[in-house]
């Protein structure tokens, strides 16, 4: 903000309440609960529940976790995707994955499609699939759609679609500024005859 690289005002208005927590490396005793509470949110369905093994546990508290909990939280939840059987042995924790300081490049276990995705390499194939631009049709075709069900309502169509009326507004205008026309409340496709 200082530095007049982020807007003083957005700062205020995001600064409702500061806390002031230390590094997790310094919660040593936070690790493990934040690491059954990561396993528990990301359950595999009915199966039966997940367990951390006493050498995944020790792997977790050796490690300095510079992305903090966040960090602790993606590890854990890849360790549980990629574990086999009910418990996330140490062998599952890949903690030097998300390491951004070893300069090289970082790899990402894709069992899906067996392969592996290189980080470096991720947007430029996401974006070469096309796969945000059918997102983006998609996302068009349904705010037309909603709008087309509720006569051209702005507010019916916001609450139909689970978005807020200023978002809304705001996917408008950016439809508008692609050259999209959007229907009105009163045009004629809405008027009955």
């Amino acid at each position: 903000m200082r530095a007049n690289r982020f807007r003083a005002d957005l700062f205020y208005r995001l600064n409702v309440m500061s806390l002031r927590l230390p590094a997790l490396r310094d919660r040593r005793g936070d690790i493990l609960p934040l690491a059954r509470r990561a396993i528990q949110a990301c359950g595999r369905g009915p199966q039966a529940p997940i367990t951390l093994a006493a050498d995944a546990e020790r792997k977790l508290l050796q490690h300095d976790w510079p992305g903090n909990a966040r960090e602790l939280t993606n590890i854990v939840q890849r360790a549980v995707w990629l574990a086999t059987g009910g418990e996330v042995r140490a062998a599952d924790i890949d903690v030097g994955a998300m390491d951004p300081v070893a300069g090289e490049r970082q790899v990402v276990p894709t069992p899906d499609f067996g392969g592996v995705i290189t980080a470096s390499a991720a947007p430029a194939e996401a974006a070469s699939d096309g796969l945000g631009r059918d997102l983006k049709e998609r996302e068009r075709e349904l705010i037309l759609a909603t709008l087309a069900s509720t006569r051209g309502s702005r507010k019916l169509a916001a609450e139909r679609l689970g978005i807020s009326p200023r978002t809304l507004r705001h996917k408008l205008q950016q439809l508008k500024a692609a050259g999209i026309s959007v229907p009105h409340l009163h045009d004629s496709q809405y008027m009955t005859a």
